[in-house]
């Protein structure tokens, strides 16, 4: 009866010490940083939205871009900004870049946009 208990101990122990090895991240790749808090992840709310911004910061900083590639976008994002201007009125081009992020409360349980307020959204036919 000893044994089988020192055995059951035994498989529970090894059982920890494997799930507490696999849960750890790979080497290299820690979430954390050392202050504890995800690493390049900026305290605050995300930028606001700028017209002609055709990529947001947080997605150009992951791709690691060159400074030619940096420079293109940067031309790109002009041209759209321009063409933007020729189409939306100033009063539009205000409203739309003194909009924030949409709230929690624009979201079902399931983190899904509740259109059941507003309908779904308009189909082109």
């Amino acid at each position: 009866m000893g044994r089988l208990w020192i055995g059951a101990f035994a498989f529970l122990a090894s059982a920890m010490f494997a799930m507490t090895a696999t849960s750890q991240p790979p080497e290299g790749k820690k979430d954390f940083g050392p202050d504890g808090k995800k690493e390049g992840k900026k305290d605050g709310p995300p930028p606001r939205f700028a017209i002609g911004k055709v990529m947001p910061p947080h997605v150009k900083d992951e791709l690691n871009l060159t400074d030619a590639q940096v420079k293109q976008i940067e031309e790109l994002e002009a041209k759209v900004r321009a063409a933007l201007e020729k189409i939306l009125t100033p009063e539009q081009i205000k409203k739309a870049e003194s909009v924030g992020p949409p709230s929690k409360k624009d979201f079902g349980p399931e983190g899904k946009r509740d259109f059941d307020k507003k309908g779904p959204p308009a189909k082109d036919e």
